[in-house]
């Protein structure tokens, strides 16, 4: 959904933070996109992707490594 996979909480601090953090999530995607949360996070998710591949080619397009590149986006 939006990436809380594996995200374990022990302690009722770390509960309450949890569920601040993704109804602020619920409520941030749905303010900017003013349509349902579905919606608005499938446009957020197209909108990086989207950021990532234009990165990716000025970059290339300046001349920078493949390895380069990929420690800039941490997946190396």
């Amino acid at each position: 959904m939006v990436g809380f996979n594996g995200y374990q909480v022990r302690s009722e601090r770390a509960i309450k933070r949890f569920w601040t953090i993704v109804q602020f999530t619920y409520v941030f995607a749905m303010y900017l996109r003013k349509a349902a949360f579905n919606l608005a996070v499938q446009c957020i998710r197209k909108q990086k992707i989207g950021s990532i591949i234009e990165f990716v080619y000025r970059e290339t397009t300046n001349g920078t490594s493949l390895e380069q590149i990929k420690n800039e986006l941490q997946v190396a």
